[in-house]
């Protein structure tokens, strides 16, 4: 089947080979969907399945985290360690999401320790596919876990990630998250490579509006009605860092 018109007019470049008309790949480029008739053989795509290549390279090529072992990182000072999690910390893991504060803000809950074990089990698989990755914030004499610090939608095409953290009730008072934070912030920046870090939580989590500003987390806006909890929507404060930030004090803004 031929199309009619230049490989211009349909917004290719002059050179660029035109689609059959039947590829899906065609369709996306110009605003068109046309089924395939049933029984016809579908035609072979061009190009990276009907995606625009992207005109920059990625920041940081695939294989940065799944290339390496998730490191144990200990704070300087020997009061905390981030570990990987194993199954035998399922009980801590039940512990903290039997928690309401923590279920309010996390929007998950457990209703049995296989689901635990199933929570701790999940890393390796999610590290490997360089998605997220979590430790466990533990206190080094007894390897205990205290709480949970990670990285989240991590992208290394833009070399960002967000933030994730939180802490068992009888471990919070004395700065653990913030603690954990800059532990696995140093690593993130320095070793990683990363460039920025997002850190979001609801509009009325005071105790994390805290916990940003601190750390030098700026706020850089509000998104409005951006997550549904059990009482609605929440507007969400965004918080970041960069990995050039330096010493640079938390600007002025909410604080919640």
């Amino acid at each position: 089947m031929r199309v009619r018109g230049t490989s211009r007019s349909l917004g290719f470049g002059a050179d660029t080979e035109i689609p059959d008309p039947t590829s899906p790949g065609m369709f996306a480029a110009i605003g068109v969907v046309l089924a395939v008739p049933p029984g016809a053989a579908r035609p072979r795509r061009l190009g990276n399945h009907g995606r625009m290549p992207p005109l920059v390279p990625p920041i940081l090529p695939t294989g940065t985290l799944g290339g390496i072992r998730q490191p144990r990182l200990a704070a300087d000072d020997g009061t905390i360690a981030l570990r990987p999690w194993r199954v035998d910390d399922a009980g801590a893991v039940r512990a903290a999401f039997d928690c309401p504060q923590i279920q309010r803000w996390h929007l998950r809950r457990m209703d049995g320790d296989a689901e635990a074990r199933d929570w701790t089990a999940q890393w390796p698989a999610r590290w490997a596919a360089e998605s997220d990755a979590s430790w466990a914030v533990v206190e080094p004499s007894s390897d205990r876990p205290l709480g949970q610090v990670g990285l989240r939608d991590i992208r290394f095409d833009q070399a960002s990630a967000e933030v994730s953290y939180w802490v068992l009730p009888a471990a919070r008072g004395d700065g653990l998250a913030g603690r954990a934070v800059r532990l696995l912030q140093a690593w993130a920046f320095d070793r990683l490579g990363l460039h920025r870090l997002d850190l979001r939580h609801s509009a009325v989590n005071s105790a994390s509006c805290r916990v940003a500003g601190k750390l030098g987390y700026p706020v850089e806006g509000t998104l409005r009605g951006a997550w549904w909890h059990a009482d609605g929507w929440h507007d969400v404060h965004l918080h970041a860092r960069l990995r050039d930030d330096g010493d640079r004090a938390a600007a002025s803004g909410p604080t919640g």
